[in-house]
C-alpha cells in the first residue's frame, strides 16, 4: 500500500542484491525510527532479483503505508536498480542508503530537523559514521550507546551543521577524497534527480561516471554555484571493505575519479580546485595504474590508456612522485626481505 505524497518530506531509498544479512540489519534499525515520523519519511527498496533470501526478508516487513518494496523479475544492473527507486519516490527529497549501511535512529530525526528547517536548499551533505565490515558483529553495541558512536570514525572531520554558500566548496580532496561519491552522504531534492537522470544512458558500465558515481554527474550539472547545507552529525554508520568492490578500485583511481574531476570542471567548478584534486589524486593512483598495466583481467581496463594518461598529466610532479616513488614504499620492503631470505 502507497501512502498519499502530499506530506512525506524523505524517501529513502534502498537498491540491493543479493545481501540479505546485511539488509536485514539495515531494516532492523530503520523500522521503528521511520515509524515515528509520522508518515514524513518514506522507506523504498528494490530488490534486483537477489536469489539468497532478500524477497523473503521483505515479506515479512509490516504493511505500513510508508513501506514500499519492489522485485525485479531479471536482475537489471545496480544502475538501473537504483533509477527504480527514483521513479518510485515520492518524497520531497531523497536519501539513497547501501544495502549495507544503517540509519541511526536519533540521526534521522536529526536529518528531518534539518530538511524542515531548510526547504529552500537542494542538496544536504551528510556526515556518517564509518566502520570496517569486520567492526559489523558491534553494531547493536555502536548504534545503541551515544558516547560509544561519538568515539568512532567519521566520513568527514566536522560534526557541526553548517550552511554552505557554494556547492564548488565540497570539492576538496581535504574535505572528500571522493569528490561526493559516496551515496550515503548525498541527499537531494526529488526533482533535481529527475533532472538529472533523465536521458542518461541506463546501460552505463561500471567504471564510466554515469555507472559508477551518477550522483557525481547529477551534482555537477544542477548544483555547481548553488547554495548548499552540511549536515555534520553522523546521520549512518558505513561499512566498508566488501569484496565485491574491490576488483574495481584500480579502474575508479585510475580512471573514474579523473572522469568525475572533468565533469566537474566542464559544469564551472573553478579550475585551482579541480587542479587540487587531481594533485592529489595522481598521489595516490599509482599503485591502480600498475595493476591495470599489468594484470589483463582486471575490470575496466578497456576504459584506461596508460599513454593517453602520461601524455596529459606529464607537466605534474605528483604524477610521477604517485608512479615512481609510492609504490616502492611497498615494493621495497618486500624486496628488502627477499633477500634476507637468501
Amino acid at each position: 500500500m502507497k501512502k498519499s505524497s502530499s506530506n512525506i518530506l524523505l524517501s529513502i531509498c534502498i537498491p540491493t542484491f543479493n545481501r540479505a544479512d546485511y539488509l536485514r540489519d539495515a531494516i532492523k534499525y530503520i523500522l521503528p525510527a521511520v515509524n515515528n515520523m509520522n508518515e514524513k519519511v518514506e522507506l523504498i527498496i528494490s530488490d534486483n532479483c537477489s536469489t539468497d533470501g532478500t524477497s523473503e526478508i521483505l515479506k515479512e516487513l509490516p504493511m505500513y503505508p510508508w513501506i514500499h518494496c519492489v522485485r525485479n523479475e531479471i536482475n537489471v544492473g545496480a544502475l538501473k536498480n537504483g533509477l527504480n527507486c527514483i521513479d518510485l519516490a515520492k518524497g520531497e527529497y531523497i536519501w539513497f542508503v547501501g544495502d549495507d549501511d544503517v540509519i541511526r535512529p536519533e540521526g534521522l530525526t536529526h536529518l528531518i530537523q534539518v530538511l524542515n528547517d531548510h526547504r529552500d536548499i537542494d542538496y544536504f551533505v551528510v556526515n556518517a559514521i564509518t566502520l570496517s565490515n569486520d567492526q559489523r558483529n558491534n553494531l547493536s553495541y555502536i548504534i545503541n550507546n551515544d558516547a560509544i558512536s561519538k568515539q568512532q570514525n567519521t566520513k568527514f572531520k566536522s560534526l557541526s551543521d553548517k550552511e554552505i554558500s557554494t556547492f564548488n566548496e565540497y570539492l576538496d580532496p581535504n574535505f572528500d577524497p571522493v569528490f561526493l561519491g559516496s551515496m550515503m552522504c548525498n541527499v537531494i531534492r526529488r526533482s533535481v534527480w529527475q533532472k538529472g537522470v533523465t536521458g542518461i544512458d541506463s546501460n552505463a558500465q561500471m567504471g564510466s561516471v554515469v555507472g559508477t558515481y551518477l550522483v557525481c554527474s547529477v551534482l555537477a550539472r544542477y548544483m555547481v554555484g548553488k547554495p548548499s547545507f552540511y549536515v555534520g552529525f553522523p546521520c549512518s554508520i558505513a561499512f566498508w571493505g566488501h569484496q565485491e568492490w574491490q576488483g574495481f578500485m584500480p579502474i575508479i583511481f585510475a580512471y573514474t575519479f579523473y572522469a568525475v574531476l572533468d565533469c566537474y570542471e566542464e559544469n564551472g567548478i573553478e579550475p585551482w580546485r579541480i587542479d587540487k584534486c587531481r594533485r592529489y589524486l595522481h598521489q595516490n593512483s599509482g599503485t591502480a595504474i600498475y595493476r591495470l598495466a599489468l594484470l589483463r583481467s582486471l575490470p575496466g581496463k578497456e576504459l584506461f590508456s596508460f599513454r593517453l594518461h602520461l601524455f596529459r598529466y606529464w607537466k605534474h610532479y605528483e604524477l610521477w612522485k604517485g608512479l615512481l616513488f609510492i609504490p616502492f614504499k611497498n615494493i621495497g620492503p618486500y624486496l628488502l626481505r627477499k633477500l634476507m631470505l637468501k
